[in-house]
């Protein structure tokens, strides 16, 4: 599956889903109507089961039908929005399993964040996302949460594995702007940037991030998308005054 096609879409807008439940079960219903709320609005793309998205505590067949439901209303809405799968695991078989197992979803790419808790070296987590990276059916965006996982990945991690063709990007919650900036101006061409830290979304853009990865635009998403919009037409202060 190309690894172009989700670069060029990696931009912008995206919505970390969150996961409606009803007496212990998949809302369908109401999954579905959040999807056409948000595909008829200004939205990128959709993260379905990352953090936000009740990912880790979903059976597989929940995720399956997560996944094909979102993909099912989006098909009726007539608009056709890219789908990263969220998955997450200190375990690099584990995970590898799991690659094989949503190989044939309609999905688009995988967002995967760094293990958590067991906090493996630089050279551990080169050699966990490159056996991902070199395994998946699909392009993988990297997911760096250090406050979440107990683990950051340096940018020289970080460029290393920029250059797997089958690594096309990055979410950003590092909250280190000196970092987020020296990456920025360092990745390799086509390696899209986005930012997951809600608060920091004006000055990750201004910084040269190609779009954000935001929980908080399930509220406000007009607004959100506003300051992207305004700051692409080259109207900053607009895009200041949208912010504040």
């Amino acid at each position: 599956h190309s690894t172009d096609d989700l670069a060029s879409s990696l931009q912008g807008l995206w919505l970390p889903l969150i996961t409606p439940f009803r007496d212990g079960e998949l809302d369908e219903t109401s999954l579905r109507r959040l999807v056409r709320h948000y595909a008829a609005g200004p939205v990128d793309g959709f993260i379905l089961a990352a953090t936000s998205g009740e990912g880790m505590s979903l059976r597989t067949d929940e995720l399956e039908r997560l996944v094909t439901v979102t993909r099912s209303e989006l098909s009726a809405s007539g608009r056709h929005l890219p789908i990263l799968l969220g998955l997450s695991g200190a375990s690099t078989a584990k995970l590898l399993d799991a690659l094989d197992e949503t190989a044939a979803w309609p999905i688009d790419g995988y967002l995967i964040a760094s293990p958590y808790y067991i906090r493996p070296s630089q050279r551990g987590l080169v050699q966990h996302f490159t056996a991902l990276a070199d395994h998946a059916s699909w392009p993988i965006v990297l997911y760096n949460i250090p406050y979440r996982t107990g683990v950051s990945l340096t940018n020289e991690t970080l460029l290393q594995l920029a250059w797997h063709p089958n690594v096309v990007g990055m979410k950003d919650c590092g909250a280190d702007r000196a970092q987020s900036i020296d990456l920025l101006g360092r990745r390799p061409p086509g390696f899209r940037v986005l930012t997951g830290e809600d608060a920091l979304y004006h000055e990750a853009l201004a910084d040269g991030a190609d779009g954000a990865i935001l929980l908080s635009a399930h509220l406000e998403t007009e607004a959100f998308a506003s300051v992207q919009t305004l700051r692409k037409e080259g109207d900053r202060n607009g895009a200041l005054a949208s912010w504040k």
